[in-house]
C-alpha cells in the first residue's frame, strides 16, 4: 500500500492523513484533484479489443480544496465529487498547511492544485501524493513517460 507522509508521520490512508491535519496546531486544506482514467486497450488473438490492466492514461477533470476539520469524511468528498465532476475515477489528494493560526492562501491553494493537475499532465513523480479510488481505498501509482 502506498503511504505518505504529514509531519514525518506514516499515513496508510484518507482516514489517517484527514486526522492527523486535524490534528496539527495550524489549520490545513485537503487539495484535490478528481481525475478520469482513460485506459488503454490492445486487440486480443480473438479479435476483440480489451483494456490493459494497470494502463492508460489519468486526466485531470476537477480540482477543488476543502477545509481540513474532524467532520471532513470521504462519503462526503465523494458526494461532492460526484455532483460536480460524474466521471471521476481517482482523487489525487495532498494536504496544505496555514502559516500559524492562518489558513493556507487561496493563491497557495490555486498553485498548489495547477500544479498538482501538471504533474499528472507532464507524467511527473507521484509519490507525494495519496491517490483513492470511488470507494476510498488508497491506490498505488506509479508514473510512466514514454
Amino acid at each position: 500500500m502506498n503511504t505518505t507522509q504529514i509531519a514525518e508521520r506514516t499515513i496508510h490512508g484518507f482516514d489517517d492523513m484527514i486526522a492527523i491535519a486535524a490534528a496539527e496546531p495550524q489549520p490545513h486544506k485537503l487539495l484535490t484533484v478528481l481525475l478520469r482514467i482513460d485506459h488503454a486497450y490492445a486487440q486480443g488473438e480473438d479479435g476483440k479489443t480489451r483494456p490493459i490492466e494497470n494502463e492508460g492514461e489519468l486526466v485531470p477533470i476537477a480540482i477543488k480544496s476543502f477545509d481540513i476539520n474532524e467532520k471532513l469524511d470521504f462519503a462526503s468528498l465523494k458526494q461532492d465529487a460526484d455532483a460536480g465532476a460524474p466521471g471521476w475515477g481517482l482523487m489525487m489528494t495532498a494536504v496544505l498547511p496555514g502559516q500559524g493560526p492562518n489558513p493556507p492562501s487561496e493563491e497557495d491553494v490555486d498553485n498548489h492544485l495547477k500544479r498538482m493537475a501538471q504533474t499528472i499532465m507532464s507524467g511527473g513523480s507521484l509519490e507525494r501524493f495519496l491517490f483513492i479510488d470511488r470507494e476510498g481505498n488508497p491506490v498505488s501509482m506509479e508514473s510512466q513517460h514514454g
